[in-house]
């Protein structure tokens, strides 16, 4: 199994900014879901409204964003209210689509599908946020509500001075041979985090529409210097194999490297995650297990 980072990659390079404002505040998150797994293909989708007298500036303008973000074969078909495009990864191809419509007089109705090519991942909430911006870029100045075209949600580090948005970064699978045993290992660039706290308890804000106990773990990672990465131990050989056979499952750091976490909503939408135990100096990530992204820090 591989995990691939292109360049430029719309999704997998997108960051995680906070912007503290519940998932009502932007309709494209309310409206985004997902469906299927990696083994067949993630199909992320959402869906917009506003007030235009017709959908020509924002058909031009979503045109033009999608032409500035890596996408290839773009076609876009003016009679028929559709752009579509692709990602390419390796001869993997990830169509977008995105439709236009008139529900009634004076509104506009855009959705916007991602359907990821079988085996590739990414994190759910950095496809959410994507989506949003390649919808909310039609939309009329002065109508973005909440975080406003380009922004994004996610996650963040509370800190004494302020509130620290944490970077999503995406890792390689590696394998060691350790004896007869073959151990994996999930590599992230870079053996420090540029973001660090100092306090053992850190706080974690995490905008989820559920529990996120549901959909992300806790790890420790081993820094190594002289690669210049952190890297965190993955579950078995059998499990990986099961999933490579079916392609279904997820697969999850190993249980001695994660830590256990509280979580408490903040608001709707906003949860506070903080570590049961106090945490030792070095490198931390809160994991999401779907998407094998990381948002990674530092404990001073």
């Amino acid at each position: 199994m591989k995990r691939t980072l292109m360049r430029p990659n719309p999704i997998l390079a997108i960051c995680f900014l906070w912007t503290g404002l519940a998932f009502a505040d932007r309709p494209c998150l309310t409206n985004f879901s997902e469906s299927g797994d990696w083994g067949t293909g993630k199909k992320y989708k959402t869906w917009i409204e506003f007030a235009a007298p017709n959908e020509s500036a924002a058909f031009q303008a979503i045109g033009r964003f999608v032409a500035t973000e890596g996408m290839l074969g773009l076609n876009a078909n003016r009679d028929l209210g559709l752009i579509t495009a692709y990602q390419d990864d390796n001869g993997r191809q990830s169509p977008l689509t995105v439709a236009f419509s008139r529900p009634s007089e004076g509104i506009v109705h855009v959705d916007v599908a991602f359907q990821l090519a079988r085996g590739l991942r990414t994190p759910g909430a950095a496809a959410r946020d994507w989506l949003c911006q390649v919808a909310e870029a039609g939309v009329p100045p002065g109508q973005v509500s909440g975080a406003g075209a380009g922004e994004s949600s996610g996650i963040v580090l509370r800190t004494s001075s302020g509130e620290v948005p944490l970077v999503a970064t995406v890792g390689q699978l590696r394998t060691v041979n350790a004896g007869p045993v073959l151990l994996f290992y999930y590599d992230f660039a870079g053996a420090r985090a540029a973001t660090r706290s100092d306090s053992t308890r850190p706080t974690i804000v995490v905008r989820a529409q559920e529990d996120p106990k549901k959909g992300y773990v806790l790890v420790h990672f081993k820094s190594d210097l002289s690669d210049q990465r952190r890297s965190v131990k993955m579950g078995s050989a059998g499990k990986l194999l099961k999933m490579g056979i079916t392609g279904k499952g997820d697969l999850a750091p190993d249980e001695d490297w994660t830590i256990p976490f509280t979580t408490t909503p903040e608001s709707p939408g906003v949860w506070i995650l903080t570590p049961s135990t106090a945490l030792e100096s070095g490198e931390y990530g809160l994991w999401e297990i779907q998407g094998y992204g990381v948002a990674p820090f530092g404990i001073n």
